[in-house]
């Protein structure tokens, strides 16, 4: 398992997300963190890590969490048949806009914590022209053909210009072996084979809709089997679940989410702030959604 955490802090985390005119709202935004001057801007100081745990099932027992790299990544990778791992990373530095910048990385052995080498500093984005939002939240699988794919939440369309992370839309991107396939080198993992002769292609919006502009009309409509309708305001963290347990391979029957309820009118950063007027709250919960079923902006549960 792997999770993102502040581990070791008090219950508030790093910052204490409260402000004098309202109650805390358990969120991070900007003037809840101490900022430090970088490149010429300001740099909201990362809090978060990323973690591994290992069991013998889902129930247990778990291994002490242990530290494989800094930043808050929402690390889900493909593990490979010799052990190997590959995934993606993100880094805060963008070249020319501030946001969310995505990398490739590899482990020759996914139990060994001492291999997971992240560095944001060295990320060389393997998408660009997705503006100054990009993506985030990258979950890796394998097709039942062997290929690699990825799905997002995907935070750059127009009008996002503000804020940006409450876009309720998600996107997908394949890893394309070039042809001629190229053989595999003496030694190389397979997770290193994919780094070397892939090339990701961005196939573009996978769910949501990115053409509306107001923050009230983004909201991802989600009808449940009893026939109520829910407006999600943020719909985040999309993992696949797979007909297999504990898979990350073959073709998806389902999509989880993290989601969050509310209007979603705000229109700038601070307004996330003031509860009585947005309603934003942080009431977040997770969905899971059969694939194929229902509308792309009307999915039933």
């Amino acid at each position: 398992m792997f999770f993102t955490a502040d581990l070791g802090r008090n219950a508030s985390g790093r910052c204490a997300c409260c402000r004098e005119e309202g109650r805390c709202d358990g969120s991070t935004e900007d003037g809840d963190c101490p900022s430090k001057r970088k490149g010429g801007q300001d740099e909201v100081e990362e809090t978060s890590s990323a973690y591994m745990s290992t069991a013998p099932s889902p129930v247990g027992p778990w291994s002490e969490p242990v530290l494989i790299g800094k930043g808050d990544n929402n690390f889900s990778p493909v593990i490979f048949e010799d052990g190997s791992l590959l995934s993606i990373i993100r880094s805060w530095r963008g070249e020319v806009y501030y946001g969310s910048h995505l990398c490739m990385f590899a482990v020759r052995n996914y139990r060994d914590a001492k291999s997971y080498r992240m560095s944001q500093k060295r990320c060389s984005p393997i998408f660009r022209g997705l503006g100054s939002a990009g993506l985030e939240d990258p979950f890796l699988y394998q097709d039942s053909q062997g290929v690699v794919h990825a799905i997002f939440h995907h935070m750059w369309a127009s009008g996002s210009w503000n804020r940006w992370w409450s876009r309720t839309t998600g996107s997908h991107a394949f890893l394309k072996i070039r042809n001629p396939k190229p053989p595999r080198r003496p030694m190389e993992t397979l997770a290193e084979y994919h780094m070397r002769a892939g090339t990701w292609v961005f196939t573009g919006l996978a769910y949501g809709n990115d053409t509306e502009v107001t923050h009230s009309s983004r909201r991802f409509r989600m009808r449940y089997v009893d026939g109520h309708t829910l407006p999600m305001s943020r719909v985040e963290r999309p993992h696949l679940v797979f007909p297999e347990v504990l898979s990350h391979k073959g073709d998806p029957s389902h999509i989880a989410f993290a989601v969050q309820t509310g209007n979603g009118i705000g229109s700038t950063v601070e307004s996330s702030h003031s509860h009585g007027k947005d309603h934003l709250d942080d009431k977040s919960h997770t969905v899971i959604v059969p694939l194929g079923v229902g509308e792309p902006e009307t999915q039933e549960v």
